[in-house]
């Protein structure tokens, strides 16, 4: 779960460009909505984190490549 949380970190870090998803999957992620959340730590720590939803594209690109193609 520590791998899968930390993948959704990334997203959720919106930088509006491509981030690593996984291995295999690239998402392009853009923020439309912030919500303040609690998350606790493994050590029973509360931190408040902004979290954020948007639409997301998913694609997965062959290996090796990028998906840097901005034609529609």
């Amino acid at each position: 779960m520590g791998l899968f949380g930390r993948a959704i970190n990334e997203l959720i870090s919106c930088p509006g460009r491509w981030r690593e998803a996984d291995l295999h999957q690239r998402v392009c992620f853009w923020c439309t909505v912030f919500v303040d959340t609690v998350q606790i730590s493994e050590n029973g720590l509360f931190s408040l984190v902004r979290v954020c939803y948007a639409r997301a594209q998913l694609s997965t690109p062959e290996i090796g490549q990028r998906s840097d193609s901005s034609a529609s």
